[in-house]
């Protein structure tokens, strides 16, 4: 994570008792320990808020598909789309019936 060798580990901990005091570390690792857990305490609830305002824009976003889905008419949409289906048939169908209907007079003659 911070990318830290022995060497640094070594010469922070040599700091650490020369400035302390070797009576005093395990004290300040103790208070050390407790704002690392706090600052991760606060990184989890942070990370949790924005979980959760993600969720509630997806929501939004499905709540407004669903009422796109309730105002929907697809009875009308399905009418509309076997009139158009409809229509092109009998245009398609007219010039095959005559041409097969051609094709079978010449071959009877």
């Amino acid at each position: 994570m911070f990318d830290i060798g022995w060497l640094e580990i070594m010469v922070i901990i040599s700091v650490a008792i020369i400035v302390v005091g070797p009576k005093d570390i395990p004290k300040m690792l103790r208070t050390v320990g407790k704002y690392i857990k706090k600052a991760k305490s606060v990184m989890r609830d942070f990370q949790n808020q924005i979980e959760e305002v993600a969720d509630i824009s997806e929501l939004k976003e499905l709540k407004a598909e669903a009422e796109k889905l309730k105002n929907f008419d697809l009875e009308s949409n399905l009418n509309d789309m076997a009139k158009a289906s409809d229509e092109t048939k009998s245009d398609d169908a007219t010039p095959l019936m005559t041409e097969n209907s051609e094709a079978v007079a010449k071959e009877s003659t």
